[in-house]
């Protein structure tokens, strides 16, 4: 995620063709044909003021969201059990998704989170204004990005 970004912030101010993640931890800049000195100096520095964002906590998110007493975590298990079977269903998948390695990405997660809460208020049981910011401050206090924010 954080590579693609740096592409993004690079083209922005200097055509280029990619930018790529060698073996030793650098970054290399593949300038596109007919860049100017001017382009190449702002690619240059964007890339040396770079700040990779954060990786996510995952497995510290998921201790504090599954550990008994979480009210969090209470609220929307109280929530799925009386939403029926489609976000009792979805519940599982999401809990799937947090504890797999394999199936963890942000955009996962931004999809899975978003997806449940519409199940939970086509159920009538919709999240609180408390439980989206509880779950908002625990996405900031595990460094994920904001698209996994509600």
């Amino acid at each position: 995620m954080s590579l693609i970004r740096l592409h993004e912030a690079i083209a922005a101010v200097c055509p280029i063709v990619g930018v790529a993640l060698n073996e030793d931890g650098t970054h290399r800049i593949d300038f596109a044909d007919g860049v100017t000195e001017a382009e190449i100096a702002a690619a240059t520095s964007v890339l040396a003021n770079w700040q990779p964002e954060p990786e996510p906590k995952w497995d510290e998110f998921v201790a504090n969201f599954n550990y008994p007493g979480n009210t969090l975590y209470a609220s929307v298990v109280g929530k799925v059990s009386q939403a029926g079977f489609a976000a009792q269903d979805h519940w599982g998948n999401f809990k799937l998704m947090m504890v797999d390695s394999r199936l963890r990405s942000p955009q996962a997660l931004q999809a899975s989170i978003g997806y449940l809460k519409l199940l939970l208020e086509q159920a009538n049981q919709p999240l609180s204004q408390q439980d989206i910011e509880a779950w908002n401050n625990e996405m900031e206090s595990y460094d994920f990005p904001e698209i996994c924010k509600l």
